[in-house]
């Protein structure tokens, strides 16, 4: 301490913080003393993955494309369907959108990104998208419809509608959703209403303001995943 005066730099991780400062004297003639607690929050770099086309189609050609502002400005970006790594790229600039195409077998799949920085700062991982290919040609059994224009409070759940769903002739009890709130969290929604229109009903709580990018995938009788892309949610 220099005339009554400190300070320390650090960095702290990604979350919600409280600050103290304690003096401890090494001479008994001073009291040891501590400040008030000071709130610190460190948000996150977004890195965020959109695939096209939002309806896959026979035979798997998309395009993955991951929109972020990574911390450093070197590194290197992999796209994953799953564990399995289906595509790579050296990234030079400290910000902007990367695109590749990419072929998937047909199925299910869980497609997210990791960008890894050059040296040993902790990797950013993106949202996940459930996505399907097609093994055969035919028309989709289920449309998803994100719902625009929601706005979550930060810091306590909402229950709202995410999503509506056209799907003639397909028994709501057959239909289930998951949904990716973009924030690093993944919950199962809960399909209900009409038969051949139900929507997606889902509870959250966002920690973090001011918006989140949210994908919602319902899952048909037929096992596929159905995606319409994403849907920016107001936070605060």
């Amino acid at each position: 301490m220099d005339d009554g005066r400190a300070s320390l730099s650090g960095s702290f991780p990604q979350g919600f913080w409280e600050v103290v400062a304690e003096f401890a004297p090494s001479d008994a003639a001073y009291t040891p003393s501590a400040s008030a607690p000071r709130p610190v929050t460190v948000l996150p770099y977004p890195l965020r993955l959109d695939v096209t086309p939002t309806t896959a189609p026979l035979g798997g050609p998309v395009t993955l494309e991951a929109t972020g502002e990574w911390p450093f400005a070197a590194g290197t970006l992999r796209f994953y369907a799953g564990d399995t790594e289906v595509a790579s790229t050296q990234v030079a600039l400290p910000r902007g959108t990367v695109s590749l195409p990419v072929t998937l077998a047909a199925g299910n799949h869980r497609l997210w990104a990791r960008f890894t920085p050059a040296g040993l700062a902790q990797p950013l991982t993106s949202n996940s998208i459930y996505y399907s290919v097609p093994a055969a040609a035919g028309p989709a059994a289920v449309a998803v419809t994100p719902v625009t224009g929601l706005r979550f409070p930060q810091g306590r759940p909402l229950s709202a509608v995410v999503a509506t769903v056209d799907a003639p002739g397909v028994p709501v009890s057959s239909l289930s959703a998951v949904i990716d709130w973009g924030d690093g969290t993944t919950s199962p929604g809960v399909v209900a209403g009409p038969a051949g229109r139900p929507a997606v009903f889902a509870t959250h709580s966002f920690a973090v303001a001011p918006s989140s990018m949210v994908n919602v995938s319902v899952i048909g009788p037929d096992g596929r995943y159905y995606y319409n892309g994403p849907v920016s949610v107001a936070v605060g």
